[in-house]
Parts: structure tokens; C-alpha cells; sequence
């Protein structure tokens, strides 16, 4: 009996890790698996062993493999934090695609106001400074430019300075392969 309850403990806490790390709240998880929040509490808790079908739906609904939700707390971590960072790429990406979405046409509505404010009569033409000014948006590489944010935003905190002769590259997408690729500790700032 005592073995079910450390294996029930187990797989709440694993349970709980997954959830967290898709920014799930209890509420949101009993809604998708057509469970009471308090139920998810429970099997969270370890407090109710958690029935296959409960398990099966929770998995399809974190996108789990279901062996994830057996496995021991450090793997586990692990497999949760990487999930976190995955789960907020995507939302990244999502938010990058609805910019491009809106950036587009605001692009293009500002390329024919110039080319017709270029054409109009001297006495209504805006001044050419102005006309300049707005113009340098259509020649902004916005590729180059996220680009540039994304290597300025890099961390430059001890841990990456210490490594940085090994990172050094021509590109952020380089450097983070590079750091992607070293044997490095992360500090739990949390520990």
C-alpha cells in the first residue's frame, strides 16, 4: 500500500511539473480532461491514484508521452523545464507571426503614401525630410534587425562571459549552438 501512495505521490508531482511547465492552471487542465479542478488537486496532491484514461487524457492534452508521467524528480524536472522553454518559444513565435501579420500591410500602405505624397504638387508635398523619414521604414531589414536584438539581448552575466572564447561566433544562431553544445552547470536561482 505504501508503495502505491510514493508512486501516486510520484506521478502528482509529475503531474503538477507538466502542467506548470505548458502554463496550464489546474482549472484549465480539469477543463480539457473533463475533471473537477479539485480532482486535479488531488492526483496533483497524491491524495487519488490517478485513473488510465484520466492519465491518457492529461497526456494528449500537456502533449506527453505517457512514460513522462512516471518518471523520477530529477528526469522529470528536467523534461518539464525543457517543455517550459518550448512552450514559451511557441508562444514567441506565434506572437512574431501576428506581428509580421500586422506588420505587412502597415508596410505597404506606408510604401503608396509615399509614392504619393512624392507625386503630389510642390505647394501639398510634405517636406522631403519628412518624406526621407518615412521612406527609411520600407528599408529597415527587420530580419537583420531581430537579429541584432536577439544577439543584444544575449546574457552577459559571468557565466556566459566566462565561456564567451567559446561561443564567439558571427551569429547569435551560432553562439547559441555553440552554447547549446558546451557541458555547462546552470545556477537554480530558486536554490
Amino acid at each position: 500500500m505504501e508503495e502505491r501512495a510514493d508512486e501516486d505521490l510520484k506521478i502528482g508531482a509529475n503531474v503538477a511539473r507538466m502542467r506548470a511547465a505548458r502554463s496550464l492552471s489546474q482549472a484549465e487542465l480539469a477543463e480539457r480532461i473533463g475533471v473537477a479542478q479539485q480532482t486535479v488537486a488531488k492526483i496533483e496532491k497524491g491524495t487519488r491514484s490517478l485513473k488510465f484514461m484520466e492519465a491518457r487524457r492529461i497526456c494528449i492534452a500537456l502533449e506527453l508521452p505517457m512514460a513522462l508521467l512516471e518518471q523520477e524528480d530529477g528526469r522529470a524536472s528536467n523534461s518539464a523545464q525543457l517543455i517550459a522553454h518550448s512552450t514559451e518559444m511557441n508562444s514567441l513565435s506565434k506572437e512574431l507571426h501576428e506581428f509580421a501579420k500586422r506588420l505587412a500591410p502597415a508596410l505597404t500602405q506606408l510604401a503608396f503614401t509615399v509614392a504619393h505624397m512624392r507625386d503630389i504638387g510642390e505647394y501639398d508635398r510634405p517636406a522631403q525630410s519628412d518624406l526621407d523619414r518615412a521612406a527609411s521604414w520600407l528599408k529597415v531589414n527587420w530580419g537583420d534587425d531581430l537579429n541584432d536584438q536577439i544577439a543584444r539581448a544575449l546574457p552577459t552575466d559571468d557565466e556566459i562571459e566566462s565561456i564567451n572564447k567559446d561561443v564567439d561566433a558571427q551569429t547569435y544562431g551560432e553562439a547559441l549552438a555553440r552554447i547549446a553544445r558546451l557541458k555547462v552547470e546552470i545556477h537554480d536561482p530558486e536554490t
